[in-house]
């Protein structure tokens, strides 16, 4: 299986070199099309086409495959910068509720009515990964989950240009759109099989905002398990959010 998907990706690469010519090679400026021939000062036009925002309310329609699971749900997610990340599920009914802020996550599980709680860096026991509340809010925003200073220009075999950042054995690799937005970020240890790939698509210009990703898709591997992920968002709003307390009810059991 792996073997027949490497065949499609060098079939698919190979006819996108057949049909241009050199000129192709001329920089883009659509947020769709991916740019092979970065500017040297890439890094500082990625800075500078970073998504900003204060306060963000988006409704997502996502799902989730992994082995036999093949599972959609509803997601409302309201999130303030470097504040806080708030999410609602719900597969029919609310199935769970999460609060993330820069210390510290707490999940609700609202059909078995417990609840988990730790500091920031517990969670990736639920992500697989170690993420600080202004990575996770870059992912979701599709800005680069590290500092844009931190990447190297690099180009594959085919002359590609990409940027590169390593940090504690994972490398992760990105490639950027004509106008220098996060199409593709790639992720892999460098001391186990795991990986993880997002893509950015479905570009629309938000008010107060710019050019925002409409379409997240995650593929990930870890430990001999595949993981799929999709979140369409559905409706971003950038009005400002009134403030709430998130509360653990009285009767859930504390479950870690």
């Amino acid at each position: 299986m792996e073997g027949n998907s490497r065949i499609v990706i060098l079939l698919c690469l190979f006819s996108c070199l057949s049909a241009v010519s050199c000129k192709s090679r001329k920089r883009v400026t659509d947020c769709s099309v991916v740019q092979i021939n970065l500017a040297k000062n890439a890094t500082e036009l990625l800075e500078e086409s970073q998504l900003n925002f204060d306060d963000l309310t988006l409704r997502i329609k996502a799902n989730y495959k992994s082995g036999s699971t093949n599972q959609g749900f509803a997601m409302n997610l309201k999130m303030k910068k470097d504040s806080f990340v708030f999410v609602s599920i719900q597969v029919m009914i609310e199935a769970a509720r999460a609060y993330i802020t820069k210390d510290s996550f707490t999940v609700l599980d609202r059909i078995g009515k417990k609840y988990y709680q730790g500091a920031i860096s517990d969670l990736s026991q639920f992500t697989g990964q170690e993420l600080t509340l202004t990575q996770l809010q870059n992912v979701i925003v599709g800005n680069p989950m590290y500092a844009a200073s931190l990447f190297a220009l690099r180009n594959d075999e085919l002359r590609n240009d990409f940027l590169q950042h390593n940090s504690n054995g994972l490398n992760n690799n990105i490639h950027l759109s004509g106008c220098y937005k996060l199409l593709e970020s790639e992720f892999k240890s460098v001391q186990s099989t795991s990986s993880a790939t997002i893509r950015y698509s479905n570009f629309a210009k938000i008010k107060d905002l710019g050019f925002m990703p409409q379409l997240l898709q995650f593929d990930g591997t870890s430990k001999g398990k595949d993981i799929q992920m999709t979140m369409e968002y559905t409706s971003v709003i950038t009005d400002p959010i009134t403030p709430f307390v998130f509360k653990v009810p009285s009767k859930y059991e504390k479950a870690n």
